[in-house]
């Protein structure tokens, strides 16, 4: 059994049922897992919690996994380990990816994420742009048009590119905006260098 597997999507087990004239049968149960419990309301039963709820609206769910994340990110204890040394952490460190993926799209209505788009380019386009090009575009209704001579480059529509000149690459990547930084890996990094070089050692210090 894949323990980590179990613990994050539940499982079927064989546990053994006394029956009344004494003898015992197998009896096929399942075991909820974490992810049960995020897309459904439960209730403890003594030592363990069960499903007894319908569907967690999506607002708490969005909570729930926002809070799992941050707990899951900021978790410094040593992963619990099997027999053989393997880690039987839920998604051994990360989350889930349902739960992943319903953070992703809160942080896209939130706008926080930035914008890429991946345009399907005509035939024109593609022996126009040479490897390693990058050439000044416009969008009009989700095409995107040569700059120089209006010739259109793409060959169906993106309904999510914002009218307006872009640069676009030969691969008919266009990025349309930023994410903030503090969702980019090095932003601590950057901060911290930032703050470091307005600091001044003692021994640095003038009598």
């Amino acid at each position: 059994m894949d323990i980590g597997k179990c613990s994050a999507y539940g499982c079927t087990d064989l546990i053994d049922v006394q029956l009344p004239n004494g003898k015992t049968r197998k009896e096929e149960i399942f075991r909820p897992g974490l992810l049960d419990f995020y897309f459904h309301q439960f209730t403890p039963v003594g030592d363990t919690l069960e499903v007894t709820g319908g569907p967690w609206s999506e607002e708490t769910r969005r909570k729930i996994g926002i809070h799992l994340a941050n707990s899951r990110y900021t978790d410094n204890s040593e992963p619990r380990l099997d027999d053989d040394g393997f880690t039987v952490s839920v998604a051994d460190g990360i989350l889930i990816n349902e739960i992943l993926h319903d953070i992703l799209d809160a942080a896209e209505e939130l706008g926080i994420t930035g914008q890429v788009e991946f345009m399907d380019l005509n035939g024109y386009a593609r022996k126009k742009l040479a490897d390693g090009d990058r050439i000044a575009v416009k969008a009009v209704n989700g095409h995107v048009f040569h700059v120089s001579n209006n010739r259109q480059l793409s060959e169906s529509p993106s309904p999510s590119l914002p009218d307006r000149s872009y640069m676009m690459s030969d691969l008919g990547i266009i990025r349309v905006r930023d994410s903030v930084p503090e969702l980019k890996s090095n932003f601590l990094t950057r901060r911290v260098v930032a703050n470091a070089s307005h600091f001044t050692f003692d021994e640095d210090l003038e009598a």
